[in-house]
């Protein structure tokens, strides 16, 4: 999976997390500080196991339910043609 190449990511000032702007439809969305931290692992190769892990690694949360969580939110970035498989 990777991220679609017609979006630009922009980190905003004094707001946790960012803005996705997909070029050529107009379309935006606003992410926060974690899908925006899943964006750019996915943007370094890292597999969804990796991510996870990472996740784990800096908060407080099983693996279990973190697993399921991006899981969720990479879908939901499929949905939105953020990311591509």
């Amino acid at each position: 999976m990777k991220i679609n190449e017609t979006v630009i990511i922009s980190k905003v000032d004094g707001v946790d997390g960012g803005i996705l702007f997909i070029n050529g439809s107009g379309e935006y969305y606003r992410v926060n500080e974690l899908a925006l931290f899943i964006i750019e692992m996915i943007k370094e190769g890292s597999t969804i196991v990796d991510i996870a892990k990472s996740i784990v690694d800096a908060y407080d949360v099983s693996f279990d339910n973190c697993i399921n969580d991006v899981n969720s939110v990479i879908e939901n970035l499929i949905e939105a043609r953020i990311v591509v498989r």
